[in-house]
C-alpha cells in the first residue's frame, strides 16, 4: 500500500528529527529565455522542518501558462528536508515577464519565494543553418539571448545560448559550448540536464539551453560569439544488413550577439570597489573570553544579486590605526555559482591595535543597476568585552628539534612551514631528486626497446595528428593568461572526456573560469613555464594511444608549477603564530582553500596545544599522520603529548618497537628503490645484447625483488597506533581535562575509567550528547562520555549534493 506523500514526509521527519528553522521557497527556471511557444520547467525547493499539507499556491502571470507537474521529497546532508515541485511554464506571446512569487503558508505563517523574470521572443530572433555530414541534413535554429535591458559596466547578467533541433533528426546526447568575448568576461556555459519543446513552422523541435553568467568590462558595444557548439547526436547506420545507433560528435554554429554596456555614472561615494548589483551585509564574531589583544574571527556573509563571483570584501569603517586588519579570505561560494542571486562569504581577521569595547561596522558600497543609483550596506557594531591575559605556561621553556628524545622534551617542536615543498630555494637536497637517477637510466632503455621493436612499426594515426595540430594552436594563442586558457579550455572540451577531467585539468578548467572574471585578465600574461607545463598535461591526457615512451616522458619531464611563496596567506599564519597571535595562525590555517597537508594539520595541532588545548592538538597530531604516516614532526608532538598526559593508547610488541627505531620513509625508500631494480633489470633484458650483461641483469632483477619484498613487510608491520579499529571509528578524547567516563550514559552513573585527553578510542555507539567508547587499555573498557569530549579522526565530509528526485 503506498502511503500519501504527506504522511512519507512526516515519518521521515519523526524518525531523524532536526532543529526547527525557519522555512525557505526558492523558485528557479531551467531557461529564463524562450522562443513564443517554448516549454520549459519551474522548479521549487520548500526547505522546511514541518511537512507540508498543501501545494504552494500557483501565481497568475499575464500571457504565461503555468502548469503543475509532480513533487517529491528530498534529504539533505544536514539532515535537513527539501520538497520539491515542479512545473512547465508557456508563453506565446513575445514580451518579457515577471513571474510572481510562488507562496505557502505553514504553521499560520506566510513563505514566498523571489519572483523570477523570464524572457518571450519571437521567432525572427532565430538564426537557421543547414547541417550535413551525420548521415542526414536538417535544418537547426541557434540564437543567444541576454536581457533586455542594456546592462551597466561590470553588472554580471544572465546569459544562455540556444540550439534547436527538430525532432526527427535524431536527438543529441551531450554537448559543450565555446563563444568569443569582446569587451566583455562568462563563466563557461553549461548544457542544461531538461530539454525544451517548441512548435515551429517546419515542425517540432527540441531546444538545448547552455546557460552561464556574463559581465562587461567596458561601456559601449560588446559582443558574445561567434562560436560553436559540439553535441553528441544520436545516427541510425545500416553496416552488412544489420542497424545500430551511435553517438557522433557534430559541431553547429553559433551567431554573434551584440550588447550596449552603459558606463556607471558619476559619483562614486568613497569606499566603491566595483560591487555592482543589490546587496546586503551581515557580520557575525567570535568574542567569548576575549582576552588583551587578542584578534577576533570575522564572518562577513553577501547576499543579494549582482557580481558575486567578483566582488570585493566589506571594508571595515574605522580610523587608519585603531585596528590591524589582515588580508580577507573568500570562502567557497554556496549554490550554482553561474546564478546571479546567492551567498557569498568572507573570513576576516582583526585586532585592535588601542583600548576597544566595540567592532565598528563593516560596509559594502554598491551601485544599484535597477535604480541606478549607489549604496551602502552597513552592518551594526558588535560589543564585546576582554579579560586579563595571563601569561603563557612554559613560555620560557626551550624548543626541542626532532634529535631531543621524548623523555627529555619540555614543549612541542616548532611549526613548519606548509609550503616548503613549493619552495623557490635554489639548493634543494639532491637525496630528494634520488629517482631522478634511475627514472633517466629507464628512459634510456625504453628509447633503446623503442628502437629495436618498436618505432619501425610505429604510425601515427589520423586522430593523433588531429590532437598534435590542436595543441600546436593553443601553444600559438600567445602568452596573454586569457586567451591561453580560453584555449586550452577549448581542448579540453574537444579532446578529453569528462570522466579524465580530475585533478590537473580540473584545476585548469576552474583557474580558467575564475580568471575570466577578473576585470584585469586581458593585462596578464602567462609564463612559457607554466604554458609548457600545461601543454603536456593536455597532451598526456589527450593522446591514450602514444607508445609508453612518450607517456613516461611526460611524467617525469613535466616541471610543477611554482608559485609566489611570499604571496600565500600561509606565511602570515606562521608569522602570526611566531608573534604570538596564535588565534589568528589557527583560523588562518584552518580556513585555507587547499585540502590539508600533513605540515598543515601539524600547525593546527600545534595552535591547540598553545591554547591550552591538548586533546584537540593531539587529534591533528594524529590527522596528521594519517595524511601521511610517519611524518616525524607529528609522531614526534604526538608521543610527547601520550607521555605527559598519560593517555591512553596502544601498547606495542617488541618486534613494532624494533621497526620504529628507522623512520617508515626508510622502507618506502628500500621498496622503491627495489622496485626501480626490478624495473631496470626487465628492461635490460629486452634491450642490451646477451652475454655477461643479461647474467647481471639477472642477479639485479633478484636483489631487487628482495628489497621491494622486504620493505613492503617492514612497511606493513609497522606499527600504527590506531590500528585497532577501521579509520571510520577511530576518535580521540579532545578534552582539555580528564574527563570520567561512566557505566551508563548519564552524570550520575558509576566511574568506569578516567580518560586523560589525547588517549586513543573506537567509537561504538553515538547517542545524541553521550558516545559509547572503547578504551585500548589491557582490559578494553568500554564506557560512557559526553560526546563534546570527543572528535572523529576523520574530519566531517564536506556536503554532498543533493539527491535527485
Amino acid at each position: 500500500m503506498k502511503l500519501p506523500y504527506s504522511i512519507l514526509a512526516l515519518l521521515i521527519l519523526l524518525l531523524a528529527p532536526s532543529a526547527w528553522a525557519e522555512a525557505t521557497l526558492k523558485a528557479t527556471l531551467d531557461s529564463s529565455f524562450l522562443i513564443q511557444g517554448e516549454q520549459t520547467r519551474l522548479t521549487l525547493h520548500l526547505k522546511s522542518d514541518q511537512p507540508p499539507t498543501i501545494r504552494p499556491a500557483i501565481p497568475k502571470a499575464d500571457n504565461v501558462t503555468i502548469q503543475y507537474q509532480q513533487e517529491g521529497v528530498r534529504r539533505l546532508p544536514d539532515r535537513s528536508l527539501v520538497y520539491v515541485y515542479t512545473y512547465t511554464v508557456r508563453s506565446f506571446k513575445p514580451a518579457t515577464y515577471l513571474i510572481p512569487a510562488f507562496s505557502i503558508e505553514l504553521a499560520g505563517k506566510l513563505t514566498q519565494s523571489i519572483p523570477i523574470s523570464l524572457r518571450v521572443s519571437p521567432l525572427s530572433e532565430l538564426t537557421w543553418h543547414s547541417q550535413t555530414g551525420v548521415g542526414q541534413s536538417f535544418k537547426y535554429a541557434s540564437a543567444i539571448f541576454t536581457p533586455e535591458a542594456a546592462p551597466y559596466d561590470g553588472e554580471t547578467f544572465p546569459a544562455e545560448i540556444k540550439l534547436y533541433f527538430p525532432n526527427n533528426s535524431g536527438g543529441a546526447t551531450s554537448g559543450a559550448a565555446e563563444l568569443q568575448h569582446d569587451g566583455l568576461v562568462a563563466w563557461r556555459f553549461e548544457l542544461v540536464p531538461y530539454a525544451t519543446s517548441v512548435p515551429l513552422p517546419t515542425g517540432a523541435h527540441t531546444g538545448f539551453t547552455f546557460r552561464s553568467t556574463a559581465a562587461p568590462i567596458r561601456s559601449g558595444a560588446v559582443s558574445l560569439g561567434p562560436g560553436d557548439a559540439r553535441m553528441m547526436m544520436r545516427v541510425r547506420t545500416t553496416e552488412r544488413g544489420f542497424t545500430f545507433v551511435q553517438n557522433v560528435p557534430v559541431e553547429f554554429k553559433l551567431p554573434q550577439h551584440t550588447i550596449q554596456a552603459r558606463p556607471l555614472p558619476s559619483g562614486a561615494p568613497t569606499g566603491f570597489a566595483g560591487a555592482v548589483g543589490t546587496f546586503h551585509l551581515h557580520a557575525t564574531a567570535e568574542i567569548d573570553e576575549l582576552e588583551d589583544g587578542d584578534p577576533i574571527a570575522m564572518r562577513l556573509n553577501v547576499t543579494g544579486t549582482g557580481n558575486l563571483d567578483s566582488l570585493p570584501a566589506p571594508r571595515l569603517d574605522a580610523p587608519e590605526g585603531d585596528w590591524k586588519i589582515y588580508e580577507p579570505s573568500r570562502l567557497e561560494r554556496q549554490g550554482e555559482r553561474r546564478d546571479v542571486t546567492g551567498q557569498v562569504s568572507f573570513s576576516q581577521i582583526i585586532r585592535p591595535l588601542t583600548v576597544q569595547d566595540q567592532i565598528p561596522p563593516f560596509e559594502l558600497v554598491y551601485f544599484n543597476p535597477r535604480t541606478a543609483t549607489y549604496g551602502t550596506s552597513r552592518t551594526q557594531p558588535i560589543p564585546f568585552k576582554t579579560i586579563a591575559s595571563p601569561i603563557a605556561a612554559g613560555s620560557a621553556s626551550i624548543i626541542p628539534t626532532l634529535a631531543t628524545p621524548v623523555e627529555d622534551m619540555q614543549d612541542i617542536l616548532a611549526i613548519i612551514d606548509p609550503i616548503r615543498s613549493h619552495s623557490d630555494s635554489n639548493t634543494p637536497s639532491l637525496l630528494r631528486y634520488w629517482q631522478i637517477l634511475p627514472a633517466l637510466l629507464g628512459l634510456a632503455l625504453l628509447f633503446r626497446i623503442a628502437q629495436l621493436h618498436i618505432l619501425p612499426r610505429f604510425k601515427i594515426s589520423e586522430r593523433e595528428q588531429k590532437i598534435q595540430q590542436s595543441l600546436e594552436l593553443v601553444a600559438a594563442s600567445g602568452n596573454n593568461e586569457g586567451v591561453f586558457l580560453r584555449a586550452a579550455g577549448a581542448f579540453v572540451d574537444r579532446w578529453i572526456s569528462t570522466d579524465q577531467r580530475s585533478g590537473e585539468l580540473a584545476e585548469l578548467l576552474e583557474r580558467r573560469d575564475t580568471d575570466s572574471f577578473r576585470p584585469d585578465h586581458a593585462e596578464r600574461e602567462i609564463t612559457s613555464t607554466e604554458q609548457t607545463s600545461i601543454l603536456k598535461v593536455l597532451k598526456n591526457r589527450a593522446m591514450a594511444g602514444m607508445p609508453a615512451l612518450v607517456l613516461l616522458a611526460t611524467l617525469f619531464l613535466s616541471a610543477p608549477n611554482s608559485s609566489a611563496a611570499e604571496t600565500n596567506p600561509l606565511h602570515t599564519a606562521n608569522q602570526a603564530y611566531l608573534e604570538g597571535n596564535i588565534r589568528t595562525a589557527l583560523e588562518l590555517y584552518s580556513t585555507q582553500p587547499t585540502p590539508h597537508s600533513a605540515d598543515l594539520l601539524y600547525n593546527i595541532g600545534n595552535c591547540h596545544f598553545k591554547l591550552n588545548e591538548p586533546g584537540k592538538a593531539a587529534l591533528f597530531f594524529h590527522r596528521a599522520l594519517l595524511e601521511e604516516p610517519g611524518h616525524p614532526e607529528s609522531a614526534q608532538n604526538l608521543r610527547f603529548l601520550e607521555r605527559s598526559l598519560g593517555a591512553i593508547t596502544i601498547v606495542r610488541a617488541p618486534y613494532e618497537t624494533t621497526l620504529a627505531t628507522l623512520p617508515r620513509q626508510t622502507y618506502q625508500t628500500i621498496t622503491t628503490a627495489g622496485a626501480w631494480l626490478v624495473g631496470l633489470a626487465t628492461l635490460a633484458l629486452f634491450a642490451l645484447a646477451p652475454g655477461v650483461t643479461k647474467v647481471l641483469s639477472s642477479i639485479f632483477l633478484g636483489l631487487g625483488a628482495l628489497l621491494t619484498t622486504s620493505g613492503a613487510i617492514c612497511q606493513h608491520y609497522y606499527p600504527n597506533d590506531a590500528s585497532f579499529a577501521p579509520v571510520a571509528e577511530r576518535c580521540v578524547i579532545t578534552s582539555a581535562k580528564r574527563i570520567v567516563a561512566r557505566t551508563e550514559a548519564s552524570d550520575s552513573s558509576a566511574k568506569a575509567i578516567e580518560a586523560p585527553p589525547g588517549s586513543l578510542c573506537r567509537l561504538l555507539a553515538p547517542r545524541g550528547t553521550w558516545t559509547y567508547l572503547e578504551f585500548q587499555n589491557r582490559t578494553r573498557t568500554r564506557a560512557w562520555v559526553p560526546t563534546s569530549a570527543v572528535a572523529p579522526l576523520l574530519p566531517p565530509a564536506p556536503a554532498g549534493a543533493n539527491d535527485r528526485l
